[in-house]
């Protein structure tokens, strides 16, 4: 009988401490603040494959050529067959030409009637023409919507120049040639280079005309030498022709525009003039 009465007493206990749990849980959470669920998170778009454009969505920007490569139908160019060209009857003089590109190119020109020269470049007008090419003794001349050409003069005043070369010649085998005077001169760079960025004041500062020698182009004469010029600084002086450029013969206005070329890019120069009958040397130097 004690044992039935222990184990209902202990039975009466643990349902005891059962209900006095479950009523201090249920207390404490009547207290606490409900808390709501949260939603489930929204499911991510799928990016779709980026679908690449066809070449015809960009025909316009490729119809404006905006960036300037469509290259297929260039400009034609004008090719000029220069022997067929008729000689103009222009009154000009060509005296020489610089051949050095469209933007180097250049040529002096005078007018028959006068003694003064210019220099002219590719699309200067001249005389109610426009200078098209500049070549080698030549240019080409656009005359009311036609070519023309204006070459250099070769020949003139053969008798006169035929004259005084068989003077020249008598007086030669009357004298034993004498050896050439040598001479160096030296020039500051910065003085050629600020003399040569004006070249319609070089023309102003010398008169050069061609030297013949029994109807030949034998040099080139040189007059009205400027003082202040700088070929005077050059040691030239009216009366000298010049005769040679490092050694090559000057037999146009063209060849002795070597001397002009040299002055302008070679570091060293050197130039044979006839004076008083007598050979001369100069050696230039650049520094």
């Amino acid at each position: 009988m004690k044992k039935y009465f222990i184990a209902a007493n202990i039975i009466l206990l643990a349902a005891s401490a059962y209900f006095g749990v479950a009523a201090v849980y249920k207390g404490m959470e009547s207290r606490l603040p409900r808390i709501q669920a949260l939603p489930d998170p929204a499911p991510k778009p799928v990016k779709k494959p980026r679908r690449e454009k066809s070449f015809s969505h960009y025909k316009t920007i490729a119809a404006r050529n905006l960036f300037d490569t469509d290259k297929k139908n260039p400009a034609p160019i004008q090719k000029i067959d220069i022997e067929s060209l008729e000689k103009t009857r222009l009154d000009l003089k060509l005296l020489g030409t610089i051949v050095g590109g469209p933007e180097n190119s250049a040529a002096v020109i005078a007018k028959s009637s006068r003694r003064k020269q210019r220099l002219y470049r590719i699309g200067d007008s001249v005389e109610n023409a426009v200078i098209k090419m500049i070549l080698w003794e030549r240019i080409v001349l656009s005359v009311d919507g036609r070519e023309e050409i204006l070459e250099m003069e070769k020949k003139g005043a053969q008798k006169i120049a035929a004259a005084s070369a068989g003077t020249r010649k008598k007086r030669g085998r009357a004298k034993k040639q004498r050896p050439p005077i040598k001479r160096r001169i030296t020039l500051r760079r910065s003085v050629i280079e600020k003399s040569l960025t004006d070249i319609s004041g070089l023309m102003k500062d010398i008169r050069v005309r061609p030297h013949l020698e029994n109807g030949r182009p034998a040099g080139m004469a040189l007059s009205r030498v400027r003082p202040s010029s700088i070929f005077r600084k050059m040691g030239l002086a009216g009366g000298d022709i010049l005769t040679g450029v490092n050694g090559k013969r000057i037999q146009s206005a063209g060849d002795a525009m070597r001397l002009y070329q040299g002055l302008k890019n070679d570091r060293s120069i050197s130039v044979d003039i006839i004076r008083r009958g007598r050979k001369h040397i100069i050696d230039y130097s650049f520094k």
